[in-house]
């Protein structure tokens, strides 16, 4: 048994042709020496790439000098930035959804003539160009960036600036923040108020043809502080300041005591002319509050959606990035001529199993 060992003889395929091993007294596995065989060495790969060095040099040369020359065919593109902040509730993802809504792009679109511009075939097809152009980044903090690509930077960066005031219109128009709803009450207020003051005007005017006779400085003045005051009294009650509307009932009960010391001929006045006094007098200073009150709610508004920081035109180019694509393109071309490289080499072996096959 130990001879016929011994005598055991392993042959392995070479590229110099057989070369027949003996045991010579040790047992080894046939599938070491292939494990052995199919090792690459250093020297293989270096074989390899000296054998095959004009298709690994070539290919990935032409490769990267077509996408030099396709590079430098593509036009030069900028991009825009603006940001926008847009409060809770709404925040940056819902003003997202408002920049990229029809209404907004389609404004945007006549605008600029973008259909023109795009060489799109109708208005659904600039609209479509747009939205490729356009890209929103909305944070969790409430900032809203614009981003508008297109070949002109001065026209990229009027485009984002555009889009970005129109959705803070579209936000302010449809009162979705907190002071937006104020200055919509406070505005439906106004009207109210105004048109119960026209109608107390008419009332004066229809019961007291004569006021100046009936009124004179001083009393008109009494009504009208009185009036003014329980018209700060109506906005105070509105609001939360305790402190606020203490001090105005402190003053209307003082006005009240004042009234009756300086001048009774007002209380002589019939109550229904009197209330219709009070009424015009109290409408009046409501209006007027009212107008002060709505400034300062536009003022508010206008600070709670504002843009930051204005798109500018570009300096530098966003795209095509030229560098980019001719090193990969020159990397895909290398991957390519090794592919090649192996299945060259690797034929005749194929080409001398299969012919045994077709023969048989």
């Amino acid at each position: 048994m130990a001879r016929q060992n011994c005598r055991a003889i392993f042959t392995v395929a070479c590229e110099n042709g057989d070369r027949v091993i003996g045991c010579d007294k040790r047992k080894l596995k046939v599938s070491e020496i292939r494990q052995e065989s199919d090792e690459i060495s250093l020297g293989d790969i270096i074989g390899f790439i000296v054998r095959n060095w004009k298709m690994l040099v070539l290919i990935p040369l032409f490769a990267a000098a077509c996408a030099t020359g396709v590079s430098l065919l593509l036009p030069n593109q900028y991009t825009a930035s603006v940001s926008l902040v847009v409060p809770p509730p709404l925040g940056a993802a819902g003003g997202a959804s408002i920049a990229q809504s029809p209404a907004v792009m389609r404004l945007a679109a006549q605008r600029f003539q973008l259909q023109q511009r795009y060489q799109a075939e109708n208005e659904r097809a600039a609209l479509l160009a747009l939205g490729d152009r356009l890209k929103l980044s909305p944070t969790k903090e409430g900032l809203l960036q614009v981003n508008v690509t297109d070949g002109d930077a001065e026209v990229a960066a009027q485009i984002a600036n555009f889009l970005a005031e129109q959705t803070r219109q579209q936000i302010l128009d449809a009162h979705l923040t907190e002071q937006s709803k104020r200055l919509y009450a406070l505005q439906g207020r106004l009207g109210v108020n105004q048109r119960e003051l026209d109608k107390a005007a008419k009332d004066v005017a229809r019961l007291i043809p004569n006021r100046e006779a009936a009124l004179d400085n001083i009393s008109t003045q009494i009504v009208s502080s009185f009036a003014s005051l329980e018209a700060q009294l109506a906005m105070s009650q509105a609001q939360t300041d305790s402190v606020a509307l203490g001090n105005v009932q402190a003053s209307i009960l003082q006005i009240r005591a004042e009234l009756e010391k300086a001048n009774s001929q007002v209380y002589r006045l019939p109550p229904e002319q009197l209330t219709a006094l009070r009424n015009l007098y109290f409408n009046r200073a409501m209006v007027r509050e009212l107008q002060k009150q709505i400034q300062v709610a536009k003022v508010l508004e206008r600070q709670d959606v504002q843009i930051v920081l204005p798109a500018a035109a570009p300096l530098e180019k966003s795209s095509p990035k030229r560098a980019l694509i001719v090193v990969m393109s020159g990397l895909a071309g290398l991957m390519l001529a090794v592919l090649f490289a192996l299945l060259k080499e690797q034929w005749p072996a194929w080409r001398r199993q299969i012919q045994p096959q077709a023969v048989s």
